[in-house]
């Protein structure tokens, strides 16, 4: 899916982009919730593209990084004695544009308090190289928990999700809006065929309806995926329900019955790694103790 357009036919989807085409036009900050790739990033995307910062920078930000990189990220290098380069900080840089705070559900509670206190300082930041104000960044926060849930169990600051959550947008899975399933194959499956050079499979009646049955647990991530690994294989050739089923199912290793055969390192042969036996490491440093 490209950044201009949220791809669905459903009422769902149709009511989605209808209230984040309204939102887009304000200042407000907004949180996006759904499950892991349902396209979270890509709203924030199409948002800060509709909205007046559009000519502005847009910096993702992963809420996932330790404690010390994340403060180090949103807030600026430390310049030691508790005091840091705001100037250098992402909130600063973005000058206006959009933050986009990826998994803010993820935040330590110090980064939490540093963000909220950021929020109520208003938009006093200067860019230390000419001394001019910065404007403040517009915050856009996804999140693939219920943070409501969150504040009841004492995990994030009720204060920042209520300064984060004045618009909240919800994504639908895609076993929430099956009818859209066809429309969105047809476009990652021409996006792997433009991409490896191929010809797209012609896809029997039966091959959709085993798509629109099954349940995505990863969602539009996982789709792209299958549709990758079915142009792959089936470039140019008419499939049916059970190609698409045997590509739906997540590979497994199956079990051998046959002892694992040795690895060498240099000259020393050493076995693969098994339950209830020594690290590799160990056994080597054994040996080489014992020399």
């Amino acid at each position: 899916m490209d950044s201009q357009k949220f791809l669905g036919r459903s009422a769902a989807v149709s009511e989605l982009v209808d209230e984040a085409g309204c939102v887009a036009r304000s200042d407000a900050r907004i949180l996006i919730s759904g499950e892991h790739g349902v396209g979270k990033t890509l709203l924030a995307r199409i948002i800060h593209e509709q909205s007046g910062r559009s000519r502005l920078p847009i910096v993702p930000v992963s809420c996932i990084l330790p404690e010390a990189l994340l403060e180090s990220e949103l807030f600026g290098p430390s310049t030691g004695q508790d005091a840091r380069d705001e100037a250098h900080g992402l909130l600063a840089l973005a000058n206006g544009g959009t933050v986009v705070l990826d998994e803010a559900g993820e935040m330590s509670p110090r980064i939490q308090k540093l963000l909220l206190r950021y929020l109520d300082s208003g938009d006093m930041r200067r860019d230390g190289s000419a001394g001019r104000p910065v404007l403040p960044a517009r915050i856009v926060s996804t999140s693939s928990c219920d943070l409501f849930e969150r504040t009841q169990r004492k995990e994030f600051s009720d204060e920042l999700f209520y300064r984060l959550n004045i618009v909240h947008l919800v994504i639908p899975s895609l076993r929430e809006r099956r009818e859209d399933v066809p429309l969105l194959w047809d476009h990652f499956v021409n996006l792997a065929s433009a991409h490896h050079n191929l010809l797209p499979p012609e896809m029997a009646l039966d091959a959709v309806g085993a798509l629109q049955t099954y349940d995505w647990p990863g969602n539009l991530r996982e789709m792209k995926t299958v549709a990758d690994r079915i142009v792959l294989r089936y470039s140019g050739r008419a499939i049916s329900a059970p190609h698409v089923s045997a590509q739906l199912a997540a590979p497994r290793v199956e079990p051998s019955a046959a002892p694992p055969s040795p690895l060498r390192i240099g000259a020393t042969a050493v076995d693969h790694l098994v339950p209830g036996r020594a690290p590799l490491w160990t056994g080597l440093r054994g040996r080489a103790s014992r020399r």
